[in-house]
């Protein structure tokens, strides 16, 4: 047989094993597994579930740093460091409403209109069915409304809103 050949019969017993099913592996009757012990299982998943909380519970107080940081920033007028520190906390915690509003209103002290309103409409959609959260996210779109010389439709939100509590 001349190599030509032989290379021709490896690569055909090569495709044939390639497109072959391998044999599947053995059904086990579930009354012959081991049992997982009972008494690890519940502690494994409390002790998951209090890791998992104690990563949220460290992610919130991280968040409410940057926020404080960045209600000072605002107070002393730097609105750019406010917006860098609220970016920060809203890629720590991007479901927090608070966050949105906040970034919200530090771009809009910058005088970024296009930009709060992007951030105030991501918080009233992440605000849900809390009406607390619901309200500070309109109230604070009531304030960019205004700032857009739209005062009819700020006074309409902020009377929708303010009846709700805080």
């Amino acid at each position: 047989m001349s190599i030509k050949n032989t290379f021709v019969v490896l690569v055909c017993i090569g495709l044939a094993a390639c497109s072959s099913n391998p044999a599947s592996p053995p059904v086990q009757d579930a009354t012959t597994q081991t049992p997982v012990e009972r008494s690890e299982a519940p502690d494994e998943r409390a002790a998951a579930q209090q890791e998992r909380q104690d990563i949220a519970d460290e992610t919130r107080e991280v968040t409410n740093m940057l926020l404080a940081q960045a209600q000072t920033a605002l107070h002393d007028n730097n609105q750019r460091s406010a917006i860098n520190l609220l970016e920060r906390a809203v890629r720590l915690a991007p479901r927090d409403s608070e966050l949105w509003v906040a970034l919200g209103h530090a771009h809009l002290a910058n005088g970024n209109v296009p930009s709060a309103t992007q951030h105030v409409r991501k918080a009233i959609a992440l605000a849900g069915d809390e009406p607390s959260a619901r309200r500070r996210a309109w109230l604070a779109m009531a304030d960019i409304r205004e700032y857009e010389g739209l005062p009819a439709e700020a006074a309409s939100i902020r009377r929708r809103y303010n009846r709700i509590g805080s």
